[in-house]
């Protein structure tokens, strides 16, 4: 029985089995409320550096309270103070702080069985860190609890390359992962050769041949 792996939140830490579909929220009742969406873009305005200062500063503090939502398993009210952050942090163009609100807000997101918006935030944290290897690891396990093998494996791969400490938390799925990302990238590959056959066959099919008459002769 694989044991439970820690979910890699900037602001706590906390225990989730790496294979649970959804990370299920305890709470499902609030499965039924609003969830904050993603950030709009804003205008932009230019702000002094002393301005931006106080942002970080209001940021940092606030991730802290966001952080103890989150461990109340007040996944929404967390998600929408991120979100709002995560406006206030672009405003400032504040990168680094981006980076780690984007990841937090992926992990709610997952909390709350929203798992295209979850992908979506750990993959706007990457876009801006690529080496930020706790949205690498959370997007990891997101793809591997979805059946995205082929990404996950890719992930994990990055994942290794990066931060040996955090992979070492990760490094006994590496078997299981290699071999379903390989089951993985033949069923596409038969998937496509048989849709190809599919359609040569339609068009053959005009003059009376077919694809099945033929027999595939390796070279040498």
């Amino acid at each position: 029985m694989s044991q439970p792996e820690e979910e890699k939140f900037e602001d706590c830490d906390e225990k989730v089995p790496e294979n649970d579909p959804a990370h299920a929220n305890p709470n499902p009742e609030e499965e039924n409320k609003p969830v904050a969406e993603n950030e709009e873009e804003e205008p932009e305005v230019q702000l002094t550096e002393e301005e931006k200062e106080e942002i970080n500063k209001k940021i940092i503090d606030s991730r802290k309270e966001a952080g103890e939502l989150y461990k109340a398993q007040k996944y929404i009210e967390a998600l929408n103070m991120y979100s709002l952050l995560l406006k206030d942090a672009k405003r400032a163009k504040l990168n680094e702080q981006l980076v780690i609100l984007y990841c937090n807000q992926g992990i709610c997101f997952n909390k709350l069985n929203d798992k295209d918006k979850a992908l979506e935030s750990f993959s706007s944290a990457l876009k801006l860190n690529d080496k930020y290897a706790k949205a690498l690891a959370n997007r990891m396990l997101l793809y591997n609890a979805k059946g995205d093998y082929i990404e996950a494996y890719d992930d994990f791969k990055r994942l290794k390359e990066i931060d040996q400490k955090l992979f070492s938390n990760y490094a006994h799925m590496e078997g299981d992962l290699c071999a379903k990302a390989e089951v993985k990238k033949k069923e596409m590959t038969d998937e496509m050769l048989g849709k190809l056959k599919e359609m040569g066959n339609s068009i053959l099919g005009n003059f009376g041949i077919s694809l099945d008459n033929f027999k595939m002769i390796p070279n040498g």
